[in-house]
């Protein structure tokens, strides 16, 4: 093996630092980071996206902070919140259940979750290629130096297609 191999992103050591501060908070029952740092796919100017559940919190928040000029997303959701999320709009959850890591999950929270997602992807192949085409014009975009579309706009679309409602009820991941 090759000496670069053994190194750590700076992305992985942010990570690996925030998982050990949280999980001494009795709070937290689950943490996942999720995209591309989830499966070694960062580049120099990759953000880090982490969601926190936390059974202290009441509301969904998201912080954005810049930790050694890395932006960091922390999202921190209530534990009941994220059950009902998942079970409620599975169709937002496409690239989480694809591409994430999990931290911690004290409860099996999230592996509950990953198997609810699955079984609702299984069932619902319009929704894995709606993401699919999604992700790839994203990636496309980002290589060729554009900027990709906004994820929320993207979030709508398909909360608009999928959901039984067919209009966007949720009150989370909004702009």
């Amino acid at each position: 093996m090759k000496k670069e191999e053994f190194q750590q992103t700076v992305q992985q050591k942010i990570i690996r630092q925030i998982a050990e501060k949280q999980k001494q908070d009795p709070s937290v029952v689950g943490m996942v980071v999720f995209g591309s740092c989830s499966v070694g796919q960062e580049k120099l100017d990759s953000d880090i996206d982490i969601e926190i559940i936390s059974t202290k919190i009441k509301k969904y928040k998201l912080n954005h902070r810049k930790i050694k000029g890395v932006r960091v997303d922390l999202e921190i959701i209530p534990e009941k919140e994220f059950k009902r999320w998942i079970k409620e709009y599975p169709f937002l959850w496409y690239d989480y259940y694809k591409r994430h890591r999990v931290l911690l999950d004290k409860k099996s929270i999230i592996t509950k979750a990953i198997a609810q997602l699955e079984a609702y992807f299984i069932k619902n192949p319009l929704a894995v290629e709606f993401w699919n085409k999604k992700l790839q014009l994203m990636k496309k975009q980002k290589s060729e130096g554009k900027q990709p579309e906004n994820c929320y706009h993207i979030f709508d679309e398909a909360e608009i297609k999928f959901s039984k409602q067919n209009k966007v009820t949720r009150n989370f991941f909004l702009k």
